[in-house]
This record gives structure tokens, C-alpha cells and sequence, in this order.
């Protein structure tokens, strides 16, 4: 089960019905920077908490919002379900546990599994200060944080790479785009927390 979000905005609703999506379709969680993750086998009457959903039902869409922390979208080519989850800093380590939800609850297999990483912040721009660079690189190895001219930084697409990597899933894709540094998506850190632009990332069959 999860939670579909009922306060839903105009604006929202015009961009489904611009791209031609019926907003009953829609699911998504009330976001809290977890590692929590439902599974939605319809539409629920109770809000979930929790950073990502999986499912067999075709007939549903899947977002998650996001505004430098990483969308991770999954797909299971064989049967034909999906997930997506929402991986920030706090949340590093969901994509492992979605994936093990798809092995063992929605029986498949890691080399039908596809992995696509979204844009998020970079180790170009994502600095942090030295506690989380040290709690980083404690729980997700060294290639997953850098320290220049005196500053720490971490890198989510390196980290959520690695993460995938070690459940055994091969088939892994990236945008490779900075959402700090490149002004055409939405950034908390660059746009600042009182303005900044909420992306929407959406997966499942868009007919």
C-alpha cells in the first residue's frame, strides 16, 4: 500500500493532464528522507511516510519529487514491474533495499533488473561539512566522498553506482548531470531553501 497524495495542486494536475496521465494513476509517498519503501498494490486511504514504491500494477504511475537528492528509477524487464525511490544523503542505501524487495517479494531476478540513476547534486558542488563527509565514507567507502583545497563533498552518484553494483545488479544507467551547477533543474542548495524547485520524477506506462 501507499499513499496518494490528495492535496494535489493545479498546477500539478495540469501537468498530468498536459502529458495525458489520468491523476488517479498517481502514487507517491510523503517524503521524510528514509529508507522506507512500500509496496502499492492499489490506491490506499492512509498517508505513507516513507522515500519509495514498487509495484506489478501497469495501471499505476510512481513519483517521487526531488531537488538535488537522487530519483532511482527500477524496472524489471521480464514481468514488467517498477519502482522508484528517493535517495538523499540521509537515505543512501534505499536502492539496495528496493532491490531487495524486487528479488525476494516481487520474485525477480538481478540480471532483469534495470537501474536508471537521475540527476542530483554532484561531487562537483555538494559540499558538506567534515561530520557528514566522515559519516559518508564510513558507510559507503572512500569513492563516495572528496576533499578539496579544505572542503568535503560527497557523491551521491557514485555511491548509489556502488551500492547497485554490490546486490548484483549490472544493468545501471546515469544522467551524469549536476542539478547544483546546471541551471535547468530545480536545486535546494543553489536556489536556496525558501524558492527552490521541486522536481517531479515519474515512472510506469504512460498510454
Amino acid at each position: 500500500m501507499a499513499y496518494r497524495e490528495n492535496g494535489i495542486t493545479p498546477e500539478r494536475l495540469n501537468f498530468y493532464a498536459s502529458i495525458g496521465i489520468d491523476s488517479e494513476r498517481v502514487v507517491s509517498c510523503r517524503q521524510i528522507h528514509s529508507r522506507n519503501i512500500f509496496l502499492v498494490d492499489n490506491h490506499p486511504e492512509e498517508e505513507l511516510q516513507g522515500d519509495g514504491l514498487i509495484t506489478g500494477n501497469k495501471n499505476l504511475i510512481l513519483c517521487a519529487t526531488a531537488a538535488d537528492c537522487m530519483p532511482v528509477y527500477l524496472f524489471d524487464r521480464n514481468s514488467g514491474s517498477f519502482g522508484i525511490v528517493h535517495s538523499g544523503w540521509k537515505g543512501t542505501g534505499i536502492a539496495a533495499d528496493a532491490v531487495k524487495i524486487f528479488t525476494e517479494k516481487m520474485n525477480s531476478h538481478r540480471d532483469d533488473l534495470v537501474a536508471v540513476m537521475g540527476p542530483s547534486a554532484g561531487v562537483c558542488c555538494y559540499e558538506v561539512d567534515e561530520e557528514r563527509y566522515h559519516i559518508f565514507r564510513r558507510k559507503w567507502g572512500a569513492e563516495s566522498v572528496d576533499k578539496r583545497d579544505g572542503s568535503y563533498y560527497i557523491d551521491l552518484p557514485s555511491a548509489n553506482r556502488h551500492i547497485l553494483e554490490s546486490t548484483g545488479c549490472k544493468n545501471i544507467y546515469s544522467f551524469h548531470e549536476c542539478t547544483i551547477c546546471n541551471d535547468i533543474y530545480g536545486s535546494f542548495r543553489r536556489e536556496g531553501p525558501g524558492s527552490f524547485t521541486l522536481m517531479l520524477a515519474m515512472i510506469g506506462y504512460f498510454r
